[in-house]
């Protein structure tokens, strides 16, 4: 009975030290969930999970934003934090024997929840509604962030259709929200800017700030800028002019049979990637690219061209990617001429450069026109030639608006830059279209 005994006490113990040991081998995980603002989000779940050996864990955290996680076997583990209206985050994280790890991770607020938005806006009158109230409904305040922004947006734009295809995003409106950011005031926080329209005392306050455009039309930055993208886009759309009128007036007076063949050599390059295209002149345009070797071993050139991180560079780059936009509806116009009027030019006696002058020229005028402004109008705002290519004073608008977004996340400022931009692009169109209307009206 005693020897029972004993055993019985020996296997207590050894089943205790087990545990102790087995309890310091084991590692705790301290997670702090807080958002871009530094507040911390309650009723975020924390898991993590090991795929190789099974094992998950999970918690929620608490008031103060913090999660335990205690019992957590040795490994490599993948961390999983998601909160409602925030972006779930995913993060490797390495646990060893022992260890109590303590970690913080930042969520960023996810796009408008759509669903939410729109039971939270239908049936809404933005002219009949009483704000005060609406804005101040339990709905609206359990909104994300950026929910509350949109709600804020459609209720003081009495313009914007407030019914389910704007609520699901079918019709979003994206280029009225531009132009409100171009109003606020940029500041720390999400969203970047701060709201033109603010409830106090049950009045709705409105302030619109003007300082954005006075600087884009004043600051030699914006207006350099622009100067140099329009003067680039000009020159990028007569060279294409130049080498694409030719070239489609060819196809145009080729055998049909050939005319889709040489067609599908103007679309090819589509099939490719256009990011992939503009990398693919990194080894042309290098000093030790293919042109440079070319040059070099025809003896044409001594020493290297500078091509690379150049203004040369940036019109190669721009005249071969935006060639196409121009040749297709270009060439759609001049197959569609009437061919027998150049046969009557022949027969009275013009020789062919005076019948191309006086007849295919002028008629082909709209197609031009239309071409060109194709050409033109998305040339402006390029961002990517000019930044893989261009050199150091290849600054264009769309790398300002960038560097104002994403480096000195400067909202209003970039917003400001683009609506001007857009309205700049305007004006060609409305004078080609104005041409058109007195054409058609004189016919």
């Amino acid at each position: 009975m005693k020897r029972t005994s004993s055993w019985l006490v020996g296997i207590a113990v050894l089943v205790l030290l087990s545990g102790n040991v087995l309890a310091q081998e084991l590692a705790t995980l301290k997670v702090t969930v807080n958002d871009q603002t530094g507040a911390v989000i309650q009723g975020a779940t924390v898991a993590l999970k090991n795929a190789q050996t099974g094992v998950n864990r999970s918690d929620v955290t608490e008031s103060n934003g913090l999660s335990v996680i205690p019992g957590i076997p040795p490994g490599n583990y993948e961390l999983t934090v998601t909160a409602k209206g925030f972006t779930p985050r995913k993060l490797p994280v390495s646990l060893s024997v022992g260890q109590t790890a303590s970690l913080t991770v930042t969520l960023g607020v996810t796009v408008t929840e759509e669903l939410q938005v729109q039971d939270v806006i239908q049936g809404i009158d933005p002219e009949k509604s009483d704000i005060s109230q609406v804005i101040d409904t339990p709905k609206i305040n359990d909104l994300p962030i950026s929910g509350r922004d949109f709600i804020d947006f459609v209720l003081l734009t009495p313009s914007v259709n407030v019914g389910r295809s704007t609520a699901v995003g079918a019709q979003s409106p994206f280029t009225e929200t531009v132009l409100k950011i171009s109003f606020a005031d940029a500041r720390m926080g999400v969203p970047p800017y701060t709201p033109i329209a603010e409830l106090r005392d049950g009045v709705v306050h409105l302030s619109l700030n003007l300082d954005h455009y006075l600087t884009v039309f004043t600051d030699p930055l914006y207006v350099g800028a622009y100067l140099y993208s329009i003067e680039v886009a000009a020159v990028t759309t007569v060279l294409c002019l130049l080498i694409g009128y030719p070239a489609c007036y060819l196809i145009a007076r080729a055998d049909p049979s050939r005319r889709n063949l040489l067609l599908m050599g103007v679309m090819l390059p589509f099939w490719t990637s256009y990011l992939i295209r503009v990398y693919a002149w990194i080894g042309l345009l290098k000093n030790q690219g293919l042109i440079n070797a070319l040059l070099l071993g025809t003896h044409i050139i001594t020493q290297p061209l500078k091509l690379y991180h150049s203004n040369w560079g940036l019109l190669i780059g721009m005249v071969y990617n935006y060639l196409p936009y121009l040749m297709l509806p270009l060439y759609a116009h001049l197959v569609r001429l009437d061919l027998t009027l150049l046969e009557a030019a022949a027969d009275l006696g013009a020789r062919p450069w005076e019948a191309f002058f006086s007849i295919t020229l002028p008629m082909s005028r709209r197609g031009i026109v239309a071409a060109s402004l194709l050409v033109f109008i998305p040339a402006v705002g390029e961002y990517v030639i000019p930044e893989i290519l261009g050199g150091s004073n290849s600054l264009m608008i769309g790398r300002v608006m960038w560097d104002d977004f994403f480096v000195s996340t400067d909202w209003p400022s970039a917003a400001a830059a683009t609506c001007t931009m857009v309205l700049l692009l305007l004006l060609p169109i409305a004078w080609f279209q104005r041409i058109q209307r007195r054409e058609m009206g004189a016919a």
